[in-house]
C-alpha cells in the first residue's frame, strides 16, 4: 500500500520545512491513493492527477510530481527493483515566476495599516521589508546572531536556502526596531519569541490578512515584501523609508 510504504521508508535527511511540506502534499493530494498498491499506479494515473491539480495550482502539481518521482526512485534503489518509474515522461506544468511588488502608493497604505497593528507583528513585518530576508529567517532570528555594534545579522548555514551562511547589513531603521525589541523581550533567545510550545513566532497569517485588507492590497503575500525591497534597490530610487509617513517606525514597542 502507498501509505505503509511511505511510513516504512527511511528517506534521506532533509530540512524540516521541506519534510513538512512533502508530508502535507502526501496527506492532502495523494489521499485518493493511500489504499492502493504502489505497483498498480500507472503513468496514465499520474498524468490525470497531475493535470487535475495543475489546472488550479500548477506549483502544487509540480511539487506532487517531484515527490512521487523521489519516492519511486527511492523504492527502486532500496528494493533493487527494475520496474520503471511511472513519473518518467509525465510533462510538468510550467511554474510562472511571480513578479508582485509594492509601488509607492501601496507602500504608504501598508505603512498606515501596520501602524495600527500590535507588536510583535508590526516590527516583524517591517524587518521583512527592511532586510529583504526570508520570512522563516526573520521568524527564527536569534539575538546571538545579531551584532548591534557592527550592524550585522548572520544567518547560519542551517537556516539559509543554499546551506551557506549569509550576512545581512542592517539599516539604521532596522537597528532602531531591533533595539526596541531587545528592550521588549529582554533575556529571550529569539527576537520574536513564540507562545506556548513554540520557541519563536510562527507564520502570522491572520494578522497579515488583516493588514492586506485594511491597506487594500490586491494579491499581496508576505513574500512580496522581499521582492519590494529588491525592486526598489534595483531601480535606484528613493529609500523605502522616505516614503513612510514620519513617525511610523518610531512607535513604542509593546512586546
Amino acid at each position: 500500500m502507498v501509505t505503509s510504504a511511505v511510513k516504512g521508508a527511511k528517506l534521506p535527511v532533509c530540512r524540516e520545512k521541506s519534510w513538512r511540506e512533502d508530508q502535507r502534499i502526501f496527506n492532502r493530494r495523494l489521499a485518493v491513493w493511500h489504499a492502493r498498491r504502489i505497483s498498480s499506479i500507472t503513468t496514465a494515473d499520474i498524468i490525470v492527477l497531475h493535470g487535475r491539480i495543475g489546472k488550479k495550482t500548477p506549483c502544487q502539481a509540480i511539487r506532487l510530481l517531484t515527490l512521487l518521482c523521489k519516492l519511486y526512485n527511492y523504492g527502486r534503489r532500496t528494493l533493487k527493483s527494475d520496474r520503471a518509474n511511472p513519473c518518467e515522461g509525465v510533462r510538468r506544468f510550467r511554474e510562472t515566476t511571480r513578479e508582485r511588488f509594492l509601488n509607492e502608493k501601496e507602500l504608504k497604505r501598508l505603512f498606515r495599516a501596520l501602524a495600527s497593528e500590535p507588536e510583535p507583528f508590526r516590527s516583524f513585518s517591517l524587518l521583512l521589508l527592511l532586510t529583504g530576508a526570508r520570512k522563516g529567517n526573520v521568524q527564527a532570528m536569534r539575538w546571538r546572531d545579531v551584532d548591534l555594534d557592527s550592524r550585522l545579522w548572520r544567518i547560519p548555514n542551517d537556516q539559509s536556502k543554499n546551506r551557506e551562511p549569509l550576512t545581512i547589513v542592517l539599516s539604521p531603521e532596522s537597528m532602531e526596531i531591533l533595539r526596541r525589541r531587545r528592550t521588549a523581550v529582554d533575556g529571550a533567545e529569539y527576537v520574536f519569541p513564540g507562545c506556548g510550545k513554540s520557541e519563536h513566532l510562527l507564520e502570522p497569517k491572520s494578522p497579515w490578512q488583516r493588514v492586506v485588507k485594511r491597506a487594500k492590497l490586491d494579491d499581496c503575500r508576505m513574500y512580496d515584501l522581499r521582492r519590494t525591497l529588491g525592486s526598489w534597490q534595483a531601480a535606484g530610487g528613493a529609500s523605502l523609508l522616505i516614503i513612510a509617513i514620519p513617525g511610523r517606525l518610531a512607535a513604542p514597542d509593546h512586546g
